[in-house]
């Protein structure tokens, strides 16, 4: 039980701060990507705490999927107006997603197991 606390606290507070920007600047943006960030840390910590045996696959799963989406793809559906991630990185982050989520499943970079 001790070792959920920070990690829902954590999740809280970032929920927190996704409600009240999204609602004082009044853009979907804010509520996304602080979720989205909270989230995972939470998701993250918790795993880390129970040492599973990939959390840090996991982790840079989420954080290579956040650096795609709501860096590379997401700020021109969101209406952001600054690119934060050029399109030249975008193919990078891809690769790199391909890559930790076949490790995540056991499979090399190949396809073989």
């Amino acid at each position: 039980m001790k070792k959920t606390v920070f990690p829902i606290l954590l999740w809280l507070a970032f929920e927190t701060v996704a409600v009240v920007l999204w609602q004082a600047k009044d853009n979907l943006f804010y509520l996304l990507n602080f979720s989205y960030i909270g989230t995972s840390l939470a998701i993250a910590l918790l795993l880390f705490a129970r040492r599973h045996p990939h959390a840090r696959r996991v982790s840079q799963l989420l954080i290579g999927t956040y650096m795609l989406v709501y860096l590379g793809l997401g700020v021109g559906v969101y209406g952001c107006g600054v690119c934060l991630l050029k399109v030249e990185g975008a193919s990078r982050y891809v690769h790199a997603i391909k890559g930790k989520l076949g490790a995540l499943l056991g499979k090399n970079e190949g396809g073989r197991q």
